[in-house]
């Protein structure tokens, strides 16, 4: 470990002032994990604000590619998105358009146009009676859209809620408003872990192959629900009131899984006969995937043990008892494993010749204070003066901190990707959705595979669990191998009820991927 100034893990970058450390407290999630990981921000608006800094910079004409080498360093810029202000007061906040919709059965088409424009701003909204003919036609285009939004179910403010990226005239800022109507950068929803999503594909291994499959795919103007939600929106491209970010803090400056992370997305957009309307589903839930991955990976590695973790994933949700207190431990297992990290790393911290020589200083209270402050953003209580009670009044609060953000993350994470489910009474386990088994699919299988091969694969890429084979060689006594066996079979027929599995005459079953 290194004690600088400012405390960092081994092999890390320094901290850029982009991330604005001066602003964090208690930052040993951030020195283990990056800055940052809250459970407010779910799969889709990490992808969601992952992709916006990709639309930012491709858009960005003092910037050549989206993805740059980081040159030894930790990457530092400024990129901005377009809050989309027309689009989503006419999305969101337009009641008055859907009550002149329903109840305008007896007005004319003008009548309609007339009665909805009423005390509006001409110049703001003109662009919408030259570009629909028909109120109706107008109408329908915003219902389209309300089609699309991310997460419909949660109750977000309107400058929080989102659409499923289908272009870049899709992707917008995430803000709230302060007096005067005027923005208010809080990263409530994007708080930054789309960052760190962004930042793991810069560094990974395929950056340059991913950009042009990025660009091709996913940054489009061509798509139809591009078209729609352009239709909607002023004709200048220029947004008025775009809001400024600067890029967080991810500590190293490699690891397996952002290499993962990319193969993964580079496969799915790879599929040509994919239309591009079904890619961000699939991508949401793999980038979901690499995030857990990346969250019990880090925590393996700073306790020393093994990082292939495995995840027993339970393909029936209703199977036998064995298999699903595997699953339950081993989830609460990855749970606790963050909780032990940032101790462990405090208890270094607490061993180091750094802070036993603050006994030699000439008021060693003011100097640990001191250090506590530069090294993790602590500030020491004043009436703290003890050395093991200064250590153990930062324990307390980044772990307190951590319960209410980076510790729920793994329960976040699985259960909008579909790899985790919770039953009253019965705890939280790895069990598996038809649209997560199809997002594997998508991602790994290229042409016909055997279905043990493909089951040794899940293990090599993600640790998963399935079947009685890979069971007992990495849960060794715990693999319950009857049940395992039972799971396996239901694994199959899971996945050729989704058209994945073919069984030939001589009884060997294929999985497929019908875009290859």
């Amino acid at each position: 470990m290194n004690q600088a100034k400012r405390f960092k893990v081994d092999g890390a970058f320094d901290v850029p002032e982009t991330a604005q450390p001066d602003s964090w407290k208690v930052n040993v999630e951030q020195m283990i994990w990056g800055h940052r990981l809250i459970n407010d921000q779910t799969s889709w608006l990490l992808l969601l604000e992952a992709m916006a800094i990709m639309s930012a910079r491709a858009a960005d004409k003092n910037v050549e590619t989206i993805f740059a080498a980081n040159d030894g360093a930790h990457e530092e810029f400024v990129y901005q998105v377009p809050t989309r202000r027309h689009l989503r007061q006419v999305l969101f906040q337009d009641h008055a358009l859907d009550a002149i919709a329903r109840g305008g059965d007896d007005l004319s088409e003008d009548a309609k146009w007339e009665k909805w424009l009423n005390g509006r701003n001409p110049k703001e909204i003109a662009h919408l009676r030259e570009r629909f003919e028909r109120f109706s036609s107008f109408h329908d285009a915003v219902d389209l859209l309300r089609a699309a939004v991310v997460e419909p179910e949660r109750d977000r403010r309107p400058t929080s809620r989102h659409l499923v990226p289908g272009g870049v005239d899709m992707l917008m800022a995430d803000y709230g408003l302060k007096a005067g109507d005027k923005i208010n950068n809080d990263r409530k929803f994007f708080a930054r872990g789309g960052e760190l999503v962004f930042l793991m594909l810069n560094r990974s291994k395929h950056s340059a192959q991913l950009e042009q499959l990025v660009r091709k795919r996913l940054l489009t103007a061509g798509s139809r629900w591009n078209k729609v939600a352009r239709l909607l929106q002023p004709p200048s491209s220029h947004d008025p009131d775009p809001v400024q970010y600067k890029i967080g803090y991810l500590p190293l400056p490699s690891h397996p899984t952002y290499d993962r992370l990319a193969e993964d997305w580079i496969a799915l957009l790879s599929l040509e006969q994919l239309p591009d309307d079904q890619l961000a589903e699939p991508l949401m839930r793999l980038t979901g995937l690499h995030v857990v991955r990346y969250l019990i990976e880090r925590s393996a590695e700073v306790l020393g043990r093994r990082t292939e973790q495995p995840i027993p994933l339970d393909m029936a949700t209703d199977s036998a008892a064995g298999l699903r207190r595997v699953s339950r431990e081993r989830f609460q297992l990855h749970r606790e494993m963050s909780r032990l990290a940032i101790s462990k790393v405090i208890d270094q911290f607490a061993e180091s010749q750094e802070w036993k020589d603050a006994d030699e200083a000439g008021d060693p209270v003011a100097m640990r204070k001191k250090m506590l402050k530069e090294a993790f953003s602590h500030t020491v209580a004043p009436k703290t003066i003890n050395a093991a009670a200064m250590i153990e009044e930062m324990r307390g609060e980044a772990l307190t901190k951590h319960a209410n953000h980076l510790g729920l993350m793994l329960a976040t994470q699985t259960d909008r990707i579909g790899l985790g489910v919770a039953r009253p009474g019965q705890g939280r386990w790895y069990a598996a959705s038809n649209g997560f088994l199809e997002a594997i699919v998508l991602a790994n299988v290229t042409a016909p595979v055997e279905l043990e091969q493909h089951l040794e694969r899940l293990w090599a890429r993600y640790s998963f669990v399935v079947g009685p084979l890979v069971g007992q060689r990495r849960l060794g006594e715990d693999a319950p191998f009857e049940q395992l066996r039972s799971n396996q079979r239901i694994f199959e027929e899971r996945l050729r009820m989704l058209g994945f599995v073919e069984r030939l005459s001589d009884d060997c079953a294929f999985v497929r991927n019908p875009y290859c």
